[in-house]
């Protein structure tokens, strides 16, 4: 919408402004299409008219662009006071460019191909080079907001896990730079997601800092925590940040099994091997062991023996354990179970299960203990279920690393793996979510690429100049790759827009360059003498839209304030892609154009 604004600003308003520079004196019957060859039958204006009409379409608008321009030449003297020493500078760079270029355009035109074989290699090179630089899904974000979340051993009461949430908040409390913190017990959930957890062994500890978008004070103070958390015994914890585009860990490995014992033994495995990996924390497994539970098996014959059916003991045995609810109490609209059991056992002493009575034989009581077998064991918290299939999960966080050199490095762990015939590994989480937004990209950057050669063909109506244009985009990437790698960003959907975007405004300026050569080849001039004198022409324009372009985007790529980690890596990737395309545009294209055109 902004293009197409300024589309129809510089077609319409700026000639209309430029032309009140100096006016020639017209003629009222010029005005008003009067002239000799008039109808007879037309009326003639009256003068009242042609003073409202005057009024109305010359007099007012000139009258508020004459004041304008009164105003924006005073504005002007300010600035170019404030100002001048800047424009100087520039000047004084532009001449030095446009004294240096001629003779590199020259040498460019003369050894044609050493320069695009040159060109060829320093490609080649970055390409190379682009395998140093990582991926991620998403930047993290760093708002001065983080959580800890803790687990206790399965079975854990609520009083013990208060009492660790309550070691941490004073641990949070005596942090410098904190400025809020809260605390839950029972209950954790996932920042920036409502999905939530609840157990009497689970909690989690909320921290807002003072400082909110300084991304090195945070990382310090979150390694201070973690190194203070980790001296409290008897709890697991994890570390997260909020998560707004995604609900996958940045890290998971998942495992594909029937056998639950097999998948929980494998699971553990790999807590290890995640664990040996460098930039890997917070290492969670699925297969947790759940809570202490009371395996009962009744042996049938035994039952039979005594006359006993499986149905009456477990029944008898269910109402002395859980009670019956023989009537509710209702008070308006609330119903309350009114339960009634037997004190003889109490949940706690799991002994006195053995002594219960189920039944009797010939008036002699038979206890639970003579009719079952029973068995305390720890089974599985829970049993995850991908694609419906029986999966064990191990997750992680990423520190100071990227998410696909940690990946190649667990690609690597499940290559030198050995499983069992019925066991399957997968890399999950954002790994996942990665490949398959860049696949969607690709195409898009591609169907990019080929709308921008379409509209050239038509509008040059050759299918070879747009064919040369196009080469401008593999120069952006040249660009691009070396900024990432100058400031240390990884590849990322933000970025991998901003390379879309940037398909679309590099060929700017070899638009220009070469609608130019063509301008002045139609007029008669010599091929290789129209490429210099196009060159000569067009480098002003050429240099001054890539300038305001990069100084436009120059905030941007600074990372100031909140929620930066978003913006900066779009605009670097925009100001590297443009500025290397734009040097080289000079120079290539000119080189390109005298040997794929063949005219004279």
């Amino acid at each position: 919408i902004s293009l197409l604004a300024s589309l129809v600003v510089a077609l319409m308003l700026i000639p209309m402004i430029s032309s009140l520079q100096g006016r020639p004196g017209r003629d009222d019957k010029v005005i008003f299409g009067e002239s000799n060859e008039t109808p007879k039958k037309r009326r003639k204006p009256t003068r009242i008219m042609i003073a409202v009409w005057r009024f109305l379409a010359e007099t007012t608008p000139v009258f508020f662009l004459r004041i304008l321009r009164r105003v924006s030449g005073w504005v002007r003297v300010g600035f170019m006071f404030v100002l001048r020493p800047f424009l100087r500078g520039f000047s004084s760079g532009f001449e030095a460019v446009e004294r240096g270029y001629a003779p590199a355009l020259n040498w460019a035109l003369r050894r044609r191909g050493v320069f695009l074989a040159l060109v060829l290699v320093l490609f080649g090179l970055s390409v190379w080079a682009a395998r140093f630089v990582g991926a991620e899904l998403i930047p993290q974000f760093s708002q001065g907001e983080f959580s800890f979340s803790i687990q206790l051993p399965e079975g854990s009461t609520l009083e013990s896990t208060d009492r660790r949430i309550e070691d941490m908040e004073k641990i949070v409390e005596n942090t410098d730079g904190v400025e809020t913190y809260f605390a839950t017990v029972g209950q954790a959930s996932r920042m920036g997601s409502n999905a939530k957890s609840k157990d009497k062994n689970i909690g989690q500890v909320n921290v807002a800092l003072e400082e909110k978008g300084n991304r090195h004070r945070e990382e310090e103070i979150i390694a201070e925590l973690r190194t203070k958390f980790a001296r409290i015994e008897g709890m697991d914890f994890k570390f997260a940040r909020p998560m707004y585009f995604t609900l996958q860990t940045p890290v998971a490995v998942e495992i594909y099994g029937y056998n639950l014992e097999r998948l929980r033994r494998m699971a553990a495995q790999f807590e290890d091997g995640l664990g040996a990996i460098p930039g890997i924390k917070d290492i969670k497994s699925s297969m947790e062991i759940g809570n202490p539970e009371i395996n009962i098996v009744f042996d049938r014959d035994r039952l039979s023996a005594y006359g006993l059916s499986l149905d009456q003991v477990s029944n008898n045995l269910k109402a002395k354990i859980q009670g019956e609810v023989p009537t509710k109490f209702k008070e308006r609209e609330i119903q309350v179970d009114i339960r009634v059991r037997t004190s003889a056992w109490q949940a706690e002493n799991v002994g006195e299960l053995n002594s219960l009575v189920v039944g009797e034989y010939e008036g002699t009581p038979i206890s639970l203990s003579t009719v079952a077998d029973i068995d305390v064991a720890r089974g599985l918290s829970q049993i995850t279920r991908i694609s419906q299939q029986r999966a064990a999960v191990v997750s992680g966080n990423l520190a100071g690393r990227d998410l696909a050199s940690v990946s190649h490095d667990i690609a690597n762990l499940i290559d030198n793996t050995a499983f069992p015939g019925d066991i399957t590994v997968e890399i999950g989480g954002q790994n996942e979510e990665l490949n398959r937004s860049y696949r969607s990209l690709m195409f898009a950057l591609l169907l990019a690429i080929f709308l921008v050669y379409l509209v050239m063909a038509a509008q040059f109506e050759s299918f070879i100049h747009p064919f040369i244009i196009l080469f401008t985009v593999p120069m952006g990437a040249i660009g691009v790759i070396w900024t990432l790698l100058a400031t240390g960003q990884p590849v990322s959907v933000v970025v991998f827009i901003g390379v879309i975007m940037l398909s679309g405004i590099v060929v700017n300026n070899a638009i220009v360059l070469i609608d130019y050569i063509n301008q002045l080849r139609q007029g008669g001039m010599e091929k290789m003498k129209a490429i210099r004198e196009a060159g000569h022409i067009r480098l002003r324009p050429i240099i001054m839209t890539t300038l305001t372009t990069v100084l436009g985007l120059l905030p941007m790529a600074l990372g100031l304030g909140e929620g930066a980690e978003i913006r900066a890596p779009m605009a670097l990737t925009v100001i590297g892609g443009l500025l290397g395309a734009t040097f080289l545009t000079l120079l290539v294209i000119p080189a390109l154009y005298s040997i794929v055109d063949r005219g004279k």
